[in-house]
């Protein structure tokens, strides 16, 4: 009997798979706007690897994961706009070309500070949103950008390679 009641309490003190998965999106639901297509495709197993400094003539229709290099030999496009803060050994960036004028979502999967470069200057964002208890989504930030080449840099990043989500936002929720 006293083996059956420690059974029980272990079972009342533990959450159930289905509380914890649910916990997991109620975070996720946090975000400022929609992001399950950002999540959707982080999840895909065939999202292409891009190494740092890699230079895109389009927008990427689908996420990329993008392989950092250490931050202290990283070449980036420009000295990142925030120092940083929590001792990231990583950073990177990539170059789109041309891109249409608009506002424009770069969802993140993990923990990084993000510049968007046009031209000589940091792009400001319009709006951040993030969570740090959404499974595979950490940031989604968006920009108006204009009608010229875009660089996306990432900086004080703990892991060395991060997902990225570059879309046009055409339904600003």
């Amino acid at each position: 009997m006293r083996r059956v009641s420690m059974v029980v309490a272990l079972a009342l003190m533990t959450p159930p798979l289905a509380l914890q998965t649910a916990g997991a999106q109620d975070a996720c639901a946090k975000f400022a706007w929609p992001i399950a297509q950002e999540r959707a495709q982080f999840a895909a197993a065939t999202k292409p690897v891009w190494p740092s400094g890699t230079v895109r003539s389009d927008v990427p229709g689908e996420a990329f994961a993008l392989r950092l290099e250490p931050a202290s030999s990283a070449k980036l496009s420009r000295a990142p706009e925030r120092p940083a803060r929590h001792g990231g050994a990583y950073a990177g960036m990539v170059s789109i070309g041309a891109l249409k004028p608009g506002l424009y979502q770069i969802t993140l999967s993990d923990e990084a500070w993000i510049d968007v470069i046009q031209g000589d200057a940091f792009a400001r964002s319009a709006a951040h949103s993030s969570s740090r208890d959404c499974k595979g989504v950490r940031k989604s930030v968006r920009f108006h950008l204009s009608a010229a080449p875009v660089v996306i840099q990432l900086s004080d990043v703990a892991v060395p390679v991060v997902d990225i989500a570059l879309r046009p936002i055409t339904d600003a929720k």
